[in-house]
């Protein structure tokens, strides 16, 4: 009973979650925060020299950037300009102006991650990993982000 219970309760957690993030906004803005906390960061430490080199922690971050960057294309339909509640960053309205510049971008980031996925095997291979697809973040960043004033 308990087990039963437990287990309703995580489904309606769950369904929660899709639901408070169900604009393209929101799902955009959970995905990017989660890439950089849960994948990119500990890359970026590492390759900058402020942590130490970590394998497990370099595959996990491939790992997390590799399930997530697939996922982006589709989250800037027509109509969806704006900030989702609470985010630091918003999509700059140049995105719309210019749709097939930005999606050649994102794609081009999303090609840069697959193809680095497993070639850094220490810092000097995970430094050349790192700028490969730090350029393609940044390609696209300068552009088609823009930081929400608060």
């Amino acid at each position: 009973m308990l087990r039963a219970c437990f287990a309703a309760m995580a489904i309606a957690f769950g369904a929660t979650a899709v639901v408070a993030q169900s604009t393209p906004q929101e799902q955009r803005n959970a995905l990017m925060s989660s890439m950089w906390r849960d994948g990119w960061r500990a890359i970026a430490m590492m390759a900058r020299g402020r942590e130490p080199y970590e394998q497990a922690k370099v595959d996990a971050g491939f790992a997390k950037l590799t399930e997530i960057a697939p996922k982006l294309p589709p989250l800037w339909p027509e109509g969806s300009q704006g900030v989702a509640p609470g985010a630091r960053f918003a999509s700059a309205a140049k995105i719309w102006e210019n749709k097939a510049d930005f999606e050649a971008k994102l794609a081009a980031f999303v090609k840069a991650v697959q193809e680095n996925r497993g070639k850094a095997k220490d810092l000097d291979t995970l430094k050349v990993a790192y700028e490969a697809v730090n350029t393609a973040c940044d390609n696209c960043h300068e552009v088609y982000r823009m930081r929400v004033e608060r």
